[in-house]
């Protein structure tokens, strides 16, 4: 498709990316005069006569998720059959960008993670599952805000599964995909903290939890093996961390956290205070307890040196809790120097995963210990690559 007028509004000017769903294109708003990200829903995907009608429920109920850590949707429409989404266009580059470098320290993959989790959290209670959480769908703009894009292919919860799919298509990238994604089971807002997981476990490690041959083979391993820790592929990462992130990585959704919010009260905690210099902080309790032991210890050493002394009234020692740490996505939180900006749009992936099709089957209970439940689906003979 070359440049085109989408419904005498829209000017595309030039693509920006193309992925398994859809591509983006630069374009102009022409009635408001402002530059726009476009996403074009590929034709094999409009075969469906019901399509268009879902795609414009669903995209309207996410242009109502107006937060500061979600790239905005302005507009859907369909043009002669090319059924189109005009987004907010994001000065910056994609989170896969930045990992195609290496590794993050730290501090700054848990700045990223707490913008995430603020994001999933608001569309969580808006009733949104994204289903599609990835480093090519979170940005990192110039100011140090991130973005949380691809919203406008998310899926209602409480609606028909498979809005865009049939129920033995899976949409989402193998790399970053739950379990029951891949077998065709029920998807909530936990779905989205196994993505964030593994997000995560990326941005720690410098490598997906798991890898393989073919995204096939890559979608089953999240499904029958667990992944070593992060703190096995690197040092120096927190414990709490390093527990949080196999919680969020847990086969079955009952066994992870139960919202964003759990997850990002506890990100927020290990969140580094502006003046720390990134050093780990100390909880309130923490720090009260220190501090009362080296005041008793401190004590003991004088009346030691000092000598029997009569007894007599003492002041109890005061101990001051630790600051609050800064809240999530605050506009004070700094990117690294290391991220310029750079003009991408939300679906502008520097490596696009395929959608994988497979047919599957329920299967038994085969009885405790062999890591499965009842009711799961596996592939049928020969289908596993």
């Amino acid at each position: 498709m070359g440049p085109r007028v989408l419904n005498d509004r829209y000017d595309l000017r030039s693509p920006l990316g193309r992925g398994g769903t859809a591509e983006v294109w630069l374009g102009v708003d022409r009635w408001l005069g402002r530059t726009v990200a476009v996403k074009l829903l590929h034709e094999d995907l409009r075969a469906d006569p019901t399509l268009a009608t879902r795609f414009e429920r669903e995209a309207r109920t996410v242009a109502g998720l107006s937060h500061p850590n979600i790239v905005a949707v302005h507009d859907v429409g369909d043009d002669d059959g090319v059924l189109y989404l005009v987004m907010e266009f994001v000065e910056g580059h994609s989170l896969a960008r930045r990992l195609a470098g290496g590794p993050m320290s730290v501090t700054e993959a848990v700045v990223v993670a707490v913008q995430v989790c603020s994001a999933l959290e608001a569309a969580a209670e808006a009733g949104v599952v994204h289903r599609d959480v990835t480093p090519a769908n979170i940005l990192l703009t110039a100011d140090g805000r991130v973005k949380v894009c691809d919203f406008g292919l998310a899926r209602l919860s409480g609606t028909a599964r498979g809005s865009l799919s049939s129920p033995t298509q899976m949409i989402g990238t193998c790399t970053f995909m739950a379990p029951e994604q891949v077998t065709g089971g029920t998807v909530d807002a936990r779905t989205d903290l196994y993505g964030l997981g593994c997000v995560l476990y990326a941005m720690l490690t410098g490598m997906p939890p798991f890898i393989g041959d073919s995204p096939m083979e890559i979608a089953w391993q999240h499904v029958e093996d667990t992944a070593p820790p992060a703190s096995a592929r690197r040092d120096g990462i927190p414990a709490d961390l390093d527990r949080l992130v196999t919680g969020l990585l847990a086969k079955y959704p009952a066994d992870r956290p139960s919202t964003p919010g759990e997850v990002l009260t506890a990100l927020e905690r290990l969140s580094p205070r502006p003046d720390s210099g990134g050093r780990p902080q100390l909880r309130p309790v923490a720090l009260a307890f220190a501090g009362v032991t080296v005041v008793a210890a401190v004590t003991a050493a004088l009346i030691g040196a000092a000598g029997p002394q009569r007894p007599g009234p003492q002041a109890a020692p005061t101990v001051s809790p630790a600051s609050p740490t800064a809240g999530p996505g605050s506009p004070s939180v700094s990117a690294p120097a290391s991220l310029p900006a750079a003009p991408v749009t939300p679906s502008a992936t520097p490596a696009v995963e395929p959608t994988v099709t497979a047919a599957c089957r329920t299967r038994g209970n085969q009885g405790a210990g062999n890591g499965r439940k009842a009711g799961h689906r596996v592939c049928p003979p020969g289908a596993r690559g």
